[in-house]
């Protein structure tokens, strides 16, 4: 839909980074419009993780491989959306990225690529140039290789921009990080929701490997319970989708972007653009939200009464841990 598309500004994060001289020295790939959680369906192919090509990788597929099989035909995923960027830290390309994060797409792929991950608090880092995917969730990403490097970048992108109205209003003080040395103070809460049978048994040992490192050095390792957890995927569909059908519809061929050689009248080629211009995966969530949004939906089959407008909560918090 975009291609050959060249913005006519810069968006505010990447203008703070030239500001401080950063050397920015490329876009990276990722999934249509921040759609997907796997990198794999971008309009330039799929984003394979670099511990592909990594020595113990190989070596362990050399003991699985069937025979006769291709070796590049078995490839591991960077997790998505923001796939590209990680995959581009994770190979010691760049020094920092920059990713999206709406529900995810900064924090999944850096946990598949083995770097940090960071989705600032809304608010906190301005939005002004980051196409929405979700307006009320919609934060730009930072992607290290170690906490102290995403502390830095986040210390050159918060604070108030007056492009965008939802950006934080207070000063935003420099982000030191505490020497946590005495780990006696500190409370670690594992979900136990979390432990779903789905989650793999690799997974679930490094979990309980990580908690017990926090044990021993004296931190105080409890159970908790967020018992929404299990309503957060339904929530998430509902708003997300609803959202891009909403932002979706600027892209109509009219004024930048993709345009199809049709026309017979502009409802057609408004039609032509859209079915040719995206993914199967964005039309999916544009029909998907429509439907949602549709009034007789929403006041006559809601149980719980006719679908408001959610409207984000701007108060501003500057860290957010989890684990």
């Amino acid at each position: 839909m975009l291609k050959g598309y060249v913005p006519p500004y810069n968006a505010t994060v990447v203008q703070k980074l030239l500001d401080q001289g950063a050397l920015l020295i490329g876009k990276t790939n990722l999934d249509e419009f921040a759609m997907g959680s796997g990198s794999t369906d971008g309009v330039f192919g799929p984003v394979k993780n670099p511990w592909n090509y990594s020595k113990q990788y190989r070596e362990k597929r050399k003991q699985k491989k069937p025979h006769g099989e291709n070796e590049d035909s078995n490839w591991l995923i960077t997790g998505g959306s923001s796939g590209g960027s990680a995959a581009a830290v994770s190979a010691f390309t760049c020094f920092a990225a920059l990713g999206s994060d709406t529900g995810g797409s900064t924090r999944n792929p850096a946990a598949n690529c083995g770097v940090v991950g960071l989705k600032p608090s809304y608010g906190l880092v301005s939005r002004h140039g980051l196409i929405p995917l979700v307006n009320s969730m919609d934060v730009p990403g930072i992607l290290t290789r170690c906490v102290d490097d995403a502390a830095i970048v986040l210390g050159i992108l918060a604070g108030h921009d007056p492009k965008d109205s939802t950006s934080v209003q207070d000063p935003v003080k420099p982000f030191m990080l505490p020497n946590l040395t005495d780990l006696s103070k500190l409370c670690i809460g594992i979900p136990k929701e979390y432990l779903v049978p789905e989650l793999s048994s690799e997974v679930q040992s490094l979990w309980f490997k990580a908690a017990n490192l926090f044990e021993s050095g004296g931190a105080k390792v409890i159970e908790v319970s967020l018992p929404h957890t299990s309503y957060s995927i339904v929530c998430y569909q509902v708003l997300c989708t609803s959202e891009v059908a909403s932002n979706m519809a600027r892209f109509d061929g009219l004024e930048y972007g993709y345009r199809c050689d049709i026309d017979v009248s502009t409802e057609a080629m408004y039609a032509a653009t859209r079915r040719e211009g995206f993914n199967d995966v964005v039309k999916g969530r544009i029909l998907a939200g429509n439907f949602f949004l549709l009034k007789e939906i929403a006041s006559s089959e809601c149980p719980y009464g006719p679908l408001r407008p959610r409207v984000a909560n701007r108060t501003a918090v500057y860290w957010t841990c989890i684990l």
